[in-house]
């Protein structure tokens, strides 16, 4: 066949070749699947490798339960090749961009289940994430085992943004990394920075096109909006045992008699009143407390009609205002800019301090919604995530489980005791007296003159007693809850010095071995008195310091 016929057949098998891919890359993915699965089955797991690296491709079918089944047997043939790193990161990123996995487990490896069940712990979307658009790009053939690609086009909004992957480099406009969870940052002047998470494949170019969102001008709250923030703030009275006044505490209500405000607002408490409340029995109890989250919803004596909503997302270098109480009375709110210190844990990092700050002092975004509770001059707490300890909250009010905040502070080991430290032998003492218990918080140490009487959380407390720099004094005491006690620091017992030589140290240390031995025989002749329970000869409590020779 000559001639324009032969032209036209060979116009149509160019054509054919140029364009069947595109169709059919789009239906291969599960074929390459099934083909992958069929071949481990069959105990062929190098040849089932490359067909389901190929076969999830997410260009390359639908993210159905196929697809979900694929990620899970690549996953387990890494972790059996003894690729931990490669087989992670595969499932965090499944986990993060697929639809909800059903897991094949029965046949799966526990250490791959439990690192699914890891990943959709750790990987949930934020709000930073609506602004990044992320593809994959797949080689034409097995990507294989080794290092991946990020990259940032330019195509991005601003133009003049920049991206970082923390710990790694500027992306300009693409780095190669192993196979892993990266953290990646992107600024631009006037734009908010937008702080993400992606999964590097190995053999794949992971593409990030942002979209940051302009900066909104810094200004006050308008009028209305700051009046109906303030009217929703609740200021808190906050008794504990050993202190000579009430503590301010806030909150923010959240719904009919719910408040809800930091765990450490009301650690230890006694008792809790609403400022202006004359009824002592009536005041709000704990219907829900997470002591990690530094989270805590009270109940009010009374349901309100008005309520602050509770903003679902919290952007990176978002402004944000505080509202404080200075003297626990007068409101006052200014703009801050916040940050995360701590995702995981929602722990927020305000640049600039709230006026009046006191534990459970709200902040705001500008349309009045509650983004966070405030935990001390500079830190907060983000509120999106505590939908779970307001529905405990309900559940608990419903069956009408809540409990006083003593029994709170009873269950935490948190309910103060106090003790009066005094020194009459030494003149000018100090004391340091540091906390060492687990459930105790930095926050106690306290170094002061003496006499001082301190009050803390119960349990021991290492006291160390100076005067002019010179230890006096360095022991233990116990605080029991609801109890003072009185502790007088004695006066040490000089020791006599010896003019020279060794040897009347060594007779000492010969007489004490000497009376040691002796008070054993003759505590074993006698058995305490017949029964075993007597008390042994006491020596007093001098200690006896021996220096080296």
């Amino acid at each position: 066949m000559t001639g324009p016929k032969q032209w036209i057949v060979a116009i149509t098998a160019v054509c054919a070749v140029m364009t069947a891919p595109a169709g059919a890359a789009a239906q291969q993915g599960p074929a390459l699947i099934r083909e992958g699965i069929g071949a481990y089955n069959d105990f062929d797991p190098q040849r089932a490798l490359p067909l389901l690296r190929r076969g999830v491709d997410p260009k390359a079918g639908p993210r159905d339960s196929l697809w979900a089944l694929g990620v899970q047997y690549l996953a387990q043939i890494l972790y059996e090749q003894g690729d931990e790193a490669g087989a992670r990161a595969w499932i965090r990123w499944a986990v993060r961009f697929g639809t909800e996995l059903k897991l094949d487990t029965l046949n799966l490896l526990s250490p791959v289940i439990a690192e699914f069940h890891s990943a959709r712990a750790t990987t949930p979307a934020g709000p930073e994430d609506a602004r990044v658009r992320t593809e994959w790009v797949w080689p034409s053939t097995d990507p294989g085992s080794g290092p991946g690609r990020i990259e940032v086009p330019s195509d991005g909004t601003p133009a003049s943004l920049t991206a970082t992957v923390t710990g790694r480099g500027v992306l300009s406009p693409r780095l190669s990394l192993p196979a892993g969870s990266y953290e990646i940052e992107a600024r631009a002047s006037g734009y908010r920075p937008a702080k993400i998470t992606r999964e590097v494949l190995p053999g794949i170019t992971t593409v990030l096109v942002f979209a940051l969102e302009a900066e909104a001008p810094v200004g006050g709250l308008s009028p209305a909006i700051r009046g109906r923030v303030a009217a929703r703030v609740a200021p808190l009275l906050v008794t504990r045992f050993g202190l000579p006044e009430p503590e301010c505490g806030d909150g923010a209500v959240v719904g009919g008699a719910l408040l809800l405000t930091t765990y450490r607002a009301i650690r230890g408490a006694e008792r809790i009143t609403l400022r202006g409340n004359a009824v002592a029995d009536a005041g709000p109890t704990v219907a829900a407390y997470d002591v990690s989250r530094d989270l805590a919803v009270l109940k009010l004596p009374s349901a309100r009609a008005d309520s602050l909503t509770v903003s679902p997302a919290l952007a990176e270098g978002q402004n944000a205002w505080g509202f404080g109480l200075g003297s626990c009375r007068v409101p006052g709110d200014a703009p801050i800019a916040v940050s995360w210190a701590d995702r995981q844990h929602g722990v927020l990092r305000l640049k600039g301090s709230v006026p009046g700050a006191v534990p459970g002092g709200v902040l705001v975004a500008a349309d009045g919604a509650l983004v966070a509770v405030v935990t001390a001059d500079t830190t907060a707490v983000a509120v999106a995530g505590a939908s779970d300890l307001l529905a405990r909250a309900r559940a608990n009010i419903a069956a009408h489980s809540v409990r006083s905040p003593v029994e709170v502070a009873g269950a935490e080991r948190h309910r103060y005791g106090a003790i009066k430290l005094t020194a009459p032998a030494y003149a000018g003492a100090t004391a340091q007296v540091t906390p060492p218990e687990a459930w105790h918080w930095p926050e106690l140490a306290k170094n002061s003159a003496l006499p001082l009487t301190f009050a803390g959380p119960e349990g021991r407390y290492r006291l160390v007693v100076t005067t002019a720099g010179t230890v006096r004094y360095d022991s233990t005491f116990a605080l029991v809850a609801g109890v003072t006690e009185q502790l007088a620091v004695p006066a040490r017992q000089p020791i006599a010095a010896t003019k020279k030589g060794h040897f009347p140290w060594a007779i000492a240390v010969l007489g004490a071995v000497g009376a040691g031995v002796a008070a054993a025989v003759l505590g074993g002749k006698g058995g305490g008195g017949g029964g075993g329970g007597g008390t042994p000869p006491s020596t007093g409590g001098i200690t006896i310091n021996i220096p080296n020779p």
